[in-house]
């Protein structure tokens, strides 16, 4: 009862609370002067100088209190000030017992000393209303309360205990428990109306807090009664899909808010209409609506005891994505064809529509491989063969247009479907169309490039009556047709199937080759045609098969570019015939030279410079260098500059290079000026019939003439007989190599050859044979 409110109430309840009995001064001064009235009329009626001296002192307490009222106002007092507003309640408690003290001493003076009826009766009533006003004004302070109360009655409670009888002390306990009862009204009227405040502002924080939600939330919401009006809308929805202000529709029906949506243009008829019958029904669904602009929007409907609530989510960069991920699982990324499964998926329904209705019509599919292709990636690098790529899947939409299914395979492979093609006459003519529009060349920085392709035909139902079948039939025959040249046509037919087989088990086979050790270099000895003498060998790649026997490059070589493993089993022919040659050295042989075949991938390899500097027979030592010659044939030098450029690194580290099969290709002897090059060696299908075959004779002369003009040497290839090897002698061809002289032999037979001198098939050579 006597501790401060301090002690048991929140600090900002608190200093409310303080402030609040401080806040009626017109209500104190009314009371001030009505006791006043009241106690001196009393005291005129019984001429008491008590009572007068009671009235005189409701005036100096209630001066005071007033001043104290005044002071407080001008007092700062922060919300959560607690120690300046328990100062203040102490100064109002000693206010208020006063003000109480005088009234309880009115009424004993009334009781006790004046024996006057109306005195009695007048100052008990106004004590008894002050006692109301006090509940009424200081119910927030128990301890206020319960000391005026305490000071107003007590004095009264006594007054009937001393002057009256037994009534008027059965009246002294009744007040006293209207004093405890005072307090406990008191407490109610506090926990009441502080609860009531505490539930405000915890609803105003609430509402807040939700505003603040409704407001910050990326999605729009909308609440709908029963009756179709909007209860709740957040600023999302207008901002995003409405238009206008969301108090523009707050109270307004949800069909409003649909038709400001169609106006303004962000919904179509369909979508609002679908939107609009969901809400009405109060359903739970969820719906993907596609917006007027283009965007698209989710709403999920949720609905419960009459109320709706719509969720608008802008979906639109979700949608997009899926899109873009439903397009990559079906369509090529660089080319925008269809890939693989997708081409797959839409033949096999093709061919089961076809089937379902029994029609009569041919289906052909094309394979489409570009020749060479890796070549050009490993050349010019792959932003160049990303370009080319796309450029041949442009051209190929051109000659097929939108009413064939065309896709990319997956690396430079293209597959075309086309129905009702009425006779392979018909499909032999679109596929010369599209060889003459794939040759077409291709403009680049460094000059022009040609693509030519090879294409597999097969048709249904014919060869094959599924999807997959089909495929592998068209496959097999783009294999046939790469073998037969390239840049041609091949239809499958039913004898492709065990070379496609063979040819697959010799690429299995391959795979294994080095690491089964099955590989082995032969040398074919090269000798001066003037004076005989073995002046450098050449390194030819043999497989000796477990099952096939020995096998020469033209069995594997090409199965080899086209599966990507030239690269490992040229490295290997590298590394074993340096291996080779410094093995002649150490024995102290005479040296000579070693000549190796690069493919076009191997070439432009980085690991080809890598292999070379790090061997010690390419170090400048004491010892005598290798002298190494690297073979690349003409179509490798018409690649572009950067070969060229590769070229000239290897002569800078004392390589020579030659051209290999030159006069098989495009190269003109006019431009062998200008590439790096030291040796040109003479196809060995110029050699042949030599001594008979006057073009022949005319080819040999013009390229050895201009040759040794340009400063390079001269090898002729497949020299087989006497005649050949003189009639290039007169020519003054430098060097000559065949079966004249010997075959490919192992790296033993090379050493014993350097060890004897000898020169073998030439020694026993019949000029006449």
């Amino acid at each position: 009862m006597f501790k401060s409110a301090r002690t048991h109430m929140p600090v900002v309840d608190y200093v409310s609370i303080v402030r609040s009995v401080y806040k009626d001064r017109a209500g104190l001064l009314f009371g001030v002067f009505a006791s006043m009235i009241a106690s001196g009329t009393a005291a005129f009626k019984t001429d008491s100088v008590a009572l007068w001296a009671i009235s005189a002192l409701f005036f100096v307490v209630g001066m005071l209190r007033y001043w104290d009222m005044r002071a407080f106002m001008n007092a700062d007092i922060g919300p959560e000030d607690a120690d300046a507003a328990e100062y203040w309640e102490g100064r109002v408690t000693i206010g208020g017992v006063a003000a109480a003290l005088v009234y309880g001493s009115w009424c004993f003076v009334s009781l006790v000393v004046v024996d006057d009826n109306f005195s009695e009766l007048i100052s008990v009533s106004m004590t008894a209303s002050a006692l109301v006003g006090i509940v009424a004004r200081n119910f927030g302070l128990d301890r206020l309360i319960g000391l005026q109360a305490l000071f107003a009655t007590g004095p009264v409670a006594l007054g009937l205990f001393i002057g009256g009888d037994a009534y008027h002390w059965v009246l002294a306990a009744l007040l006293v428990l209207l004093s405890a009862s005072f307090r406990k009204l008191a407490g109610d009227v506090r926990a009441i109306l502080l609860n009531a405040v505490h539930g405000r502002i915890e609803a105003t924080r609430l509402a807040a807090e939700l505003d603040t939600a409704l407001a910050i939330m990326p999605h729009g919401l909308c609440m709908v009664d029963k009756n179709g009006i909007i209860t709740v809308l957040n600023a999302q929805v207008v901002k995003t899909f409405f238009g206008g202000s969301r108090t523009d529709y707050v109270g307004r029906p949800f069909t409003d808010l649909i038709e400001s949506g169609l106006q303004s243009g962000a919904f179509d008829r369909q979508a609002a209409q679908l939107l609009l019958d969901e809400v009405q029904d109060m359903r739970h669904e969820k719906l993907v609506l596609a917006l007027a602009d283009g965007r698209h929007c989710e709403a999920t409907i949720s609905s419960r005891q009459g109320f709706s609530v719509v969720m608008l989510e802008d979906i639109t960069e979700r949608v997009r994505a899926h899109e873009r991920i439903s397009f990559m699982a079906r369509y090529d990324g660089l080319t925008k064809l269809a890939n693989r499964s997708h081409f797959s998926d839409q033949v096999q329904a093709q061919l089961n529509e076809l089937v379902a209705r029994k029609g009569g019509e041919e289906v052909m599919m094309m394979i489409i491989d570009l020749d060479d292709f890796k070549h050009v990636n490993d050349t010019f690098g792959h932003p160049v063969g990303d370009m080319l790529l796309v450029e041949a899947a442009h051209r190929v939409n051109q000659v097929f247009g939108q009413d064939c299914l065309v896709a990319r395979f997956g690396g430079d492979e293209f597959t075309i479907i086309v129905e009702d093609v009425g006779r392979a006459e018909d499909a032999a003519a679109i596929a010369r169309k599209l060889l003459e529009a794939l040759a077409s060349p291709v403009p680049l920085a460094s000059g022009d490039v040609v693509i030519s392709a090879s294409i597999g035909i097969s048709l249904f139902p014919d060869d094959a009556s599924s999807a997959a079948d089909l495929t592998k039939a068209a496959d097999t025959a783009m294999y046939r047709a790469k073998a037969g040249g390239r840049n041609i046509y091949r239809f499958y037919t039913s004898e492709l199937t065990s070379h496609a087989q063979e040819r697959f088990l010799l690429e299995r086979d391959l795979r294994h080759a080095l690491e089964r050790d099955e590989l082995i270099v032969h040398y074919q000895p090269q000798f001066d045609v003037a004076s005989g003498r073995l002046v450098g060998v050449e390194a030819l790649l043999r497989w000796q098969h477990p099952t096939r026997g020995l096998l020469s490059p033209g069995h594997f070589i090409e199965i080899a570019e086209e599966s990507g493993l030239i690269n490992p089993i040229g490295e290997w022919v590298l590394g074993e015939s340096l291996a080779d040659a410094r093995r002649w050295q150490t024995a102290g042989l005479r040296l000579i030279r070693l000549a190796v075949n690069l493919s076009g991938r191997q070439l432009m390899s980085d690991r080809l410079i890598d292999r070379l500097r790090a061997d010690p027979g390419q170090r400048r030592t004491g010892e005598a260098q290798i002298e190494l010659q690297l073979e690349v044939t003409e179509s490798v030098l018409l690649s572009g500059p950067a070969v060229v450029r590769r070229l000239e690194q290897l002569r800078q580290m004392g390589i020579d290079i030659a051209i290999d099969d030159f006069g098989t290709g495009y190269s003109s002897l006019s431009r062998l000026k200008h590439l790096p090059i030291d040796t040109l060696k003479v196809d060995r299908s110029f050699v042949q019939n030599l001594s008979e075959d006057e073009d022949n004779q005319a080819i040999v002369a013009a390229i050895v003439l201009m040759s040794h003009r340009l400063g390079l040497k001269v090898v002729a290839e497949g020299v087989e007989t006497a005649e050949q090897l003189a009639y290039l002698a007169g020519l003054q061809c430098d060097e000559a190599q065949g079966y004249l002289f010997s075959k490919a032999v192992m790296a033993a037979r090379i050493e014993t050859m350097l060890r004897e001198e000898t020169l073998p098939a030439l020694a026993h050579a019949d000029p006449e044979a």
